[in-house]
């Protein structure tokens, strides 16, 4: 028969005491940046309060109003209203309504979609003053009690020359 050998002493991994000092650098970096963070918001709320108060000491409590109301909004929320207010506007449905009407002498000659103005202008040639009522009546279909689209413009016209117009809608298109 063969010996067996026999090892009772187990030799240690270095394993579990990488993890202990990983997790200690670990603990030491989150304390530091903690620390930090702490002193810049210190440093903030310094700031912060020094612009509230007025440069004489003691001044309007109107103006230290206004710097608190602008100091509360996000620096964002003027590019955020500006950009919803593009977003709401419906350009589509503009120049759908512009295609879907239909008056015989009435020529489409240029149109200027402003979405951030939230407006639209149409420029017409007409032959008879009569069909520029024609075309608004057409295009403010639904919104009798609130019309969208109104004349800003009109030249009649002459013997030789066409007469023009100008229309203009507002917002409420996309509100429809």
């Amino acid at each position: 028969m063969r010996p067996l050998p026999v090892n009772f002493v187990m030799r240690r991994s270095f394993w579990p005491w990488a993890g202990y000092g990983l997790s200690m650098g670990l603990g030491v970096l989150t304390a530091v940046q903690a620390w930090a963070t702490w002193e810049q918001l210190n440093q903030r709320r310094a700031a912060e309060s020094e612009l509230a108060l007025p440069a004489g000491g003691g001044g309007s409590k109107s103006h230290a109003d206004s710097v608190a109301g602008t100091a509360n909004e996000p620096v964002y929320a003027q590019d955020a209203n500006a950009l919803g207010r593009l977003a709401s506007f419906d350009a589509g449905r503009v120049l759908a309504s512009l295609e879907s009407a239909r008056v015989m002498g009435v020529k489409v000659t240029a149109v200027e979609v402003s979405a951030a103005e939230q407006t639209a202008r149409v420029e017409l040639e007409v032959n008879d003053p009569a069909s520029i009522l024609q075309i608004l009546e057409q295009l403010n279909v639904g919104n009798e009690g609130r019309p969208v689209w109104r004349l800003v413009r009109a030249q009649s016209p002459a013997s030789s020359a066409l007469g023009s117009a100008t229309i203009e809608a507002r917002a409420v298109i996309g509100l429809r």
